[in-house]
This record gives C-alpha cells, structure tokens and sequence, in this order.
C-alpha cells in the first residue's frame, strides 16, 4: 500500500488522488465497486476528512468516480473525450 509522504512538498489531496487513482486504474478497484468510506480512507492514509474529500472530488471530476446520495461512491467507466 502506498502511503501519504508528508515530507513531499506535493498537497496531500494530490498525493492522496495519485494514489486513489493508480488503484482504479491498475484495476485494484474495477468498474461498479464502491470505494471505502471517508472515514475509512482517513484512518488508512491518516489525513483529514477534508483530504479525503478534495481527492475524491477531484476524482468525480476527472470521471473516476460517482457519487450516489446515500448510497455511497463507486468507480465509474471512465470516458475520455
């Protein structure tokens, strides 16, 4: 597992993104799984909620990601334009 380097100069939204993305993309996490929660993210690369949530917003936004109201956050087909 990757891990967050607070020693890097890089934000750690970023860093955290970077790594979140790697795993939809080298299939760790496949089309249609729902991502852990906030909370879980947060204790396992130990940053704040609002790192988790800057990342995975960022992720929806690149089409990584989908967001379903009380639902959860899944890994979507990602289509590139």
């Amino acid at each position: 597992m990757e891990l967050i380097n607070r020693h890097n100069p890089q934000k750690l939204y970023v860093q955290l993104y970077e790594i979140l993305r790697k795993k939809i993309e080298d299939g760790d996490w496949a089309v249609g799984t729902q991502i852990p929660t906030e909370e879980e993210l947060c204790k396992t690369y130990e940053v704040s909620k609002a790192t988790v949530r800057l990342a995975i917003l960022e992720l929806v936004r690149q089409g990584y990601l989908t967001r379903q109201q009380g639902k959860g956050t899944f890994v979507c087909k990602r289509i590139i334009p």
